[in-house]
């Protein structure tokens, strides 16, 4: 897990979200998908990926990320008046939840859609890292 400051400018008329030089933080992406219009009890996530790589950024609200490396497990308060975002490694199982009103999350991603590339089932997760730390 890596954090990074982006750039928000904020204004009586306007915000103005800015993601500059993410070629030096996350130079592979291959996809951009949009996390909008969710209740607030919406689980995103709840898998990890072999080898895919995330930025994860909240454009508007907040949200809980959860992150389970399988050895150590935190949770984080992610919120775009924080202007932070995070990266998250392969290997890495995620949870988001406890989405705001309105809430809307930008994701960067390493690969396109590769669905041999989903961890889904947790006890999965557990065998395959415990077969990847030896």
């Amino acid at each position: 897990m890596q954090f990074f400051k982006f750039v928000d400018f904020t204004k009586p008329t306007k915000n103005l979200t800015v993601f500059e030089n993410l070629n030096t933080i996350f130079p592979s992406t291959q996809r951009i998908y949009v996390l909008h219009s969710m209740d607030g009890n919406f689980l995103s996530g709840n898998h990890a990926h072999k080898k895919l790589e995330q930025i994860v950024l909240p454009i508007y609200g907040s949200f809980k990320i959860s992150l389970d490396n399988g050895l150590q497990k935190v949770a984080i308060h992610l919120s775009s008046e924080a202007a932070k975002g995070v990266k998250i490694f392969a290997g890495v199982w995620r949870v988001l939840s406890e989405f705001s009103p309105n809430c809307v999350v930008l994701v960067l991603a390493s690969e396109n859609f590769d669905e041999d590339d989903y961890i889904r089932d947790y006890k999965q997760f557990l065998h395959w890292k415990d077969g990847n730390l030896t």
